[in-house]
């Protein structure tokens, strides 16, 4: 089971109604060292916390990076084959499977297609991937929410707002869960 501190979290200046309810679900005053599991933090206050507290532990880095990527695919319905192949080259180089070389040109592809993308949707799901290929060079924990955002936002563009907004929240909601509960 993923964990951090409430000194981490801390470190990163949480919003103050988000910190007094964590604090407050702990019985607790103030920060303190001991760990503190990702999943009391989601059921606590929900996935888009949950994911602003995943900057306090680089330590899952892989995993907060694969976590942007399965985001970023939650628009599949949007995304071309090329820039769906251009997900997995990044995934794959997150998995150190495939050479840097190959990962810029995926890179490259995704940006063009973020600055091609005309319609909302469209947009936003290229700036979804893009927030992928950010992911893998290291802006892990931002770009996760980004994606999560684009996400939501590219499904609430659609043509079944609400349903296709809860399938794709509950669908990342499931997957962080099911990577929060890995060693």
């Amino acid at each position: 089971m993923k964990t951090t501190t409430l000194d981490n979290i801390r470190e990163h200046s949480p919003c103050q109604p988000s910190w007094g309810k964590l604090l407050k679900s702990l019985g607790k005053a103030k920060a303190d060292d001991e760990p503190l599991t990702y999943l009391h933090i989601l059921e606590t206050l929900g996935l888009d916390d949950a994911i602003w507290c995943m900057r306090a532990e680089h330590k899952y880095k892989k995993d907060w990076k694969l976590f942007a990527v399965f985001c970023a695919r939650q628009n599949k319905h949007l995304l071309d084959k090329e820039i769906t192949t251009a997900l997995n080259t990044v995934e794959d180089y997150i998995n150190r499977t495939c050479p840097k070389e190959k990962f810029d040109k995926a890179k490259s592809l995704i940006k063009i297609a973020a600055a091609r993308a005309t319609w909302v949707k469209a947009a936003r799901a290229a700036r979804a991937a893009a927030a992928a290929t950010w992911a893998a060079e290291e802006r892990t924990a931002i770009c996760a929410a980004e994606i999560a955002a684009a996400a939501e936002a590219a499904a609430a563009a659609g043509a079944a707002t609400w349903a296709a907004e809860a399938e794709i929240r509950q669908a990342q909601t499931v997957e962080f869960e099911r990577i929060i509960k890995l060693k």
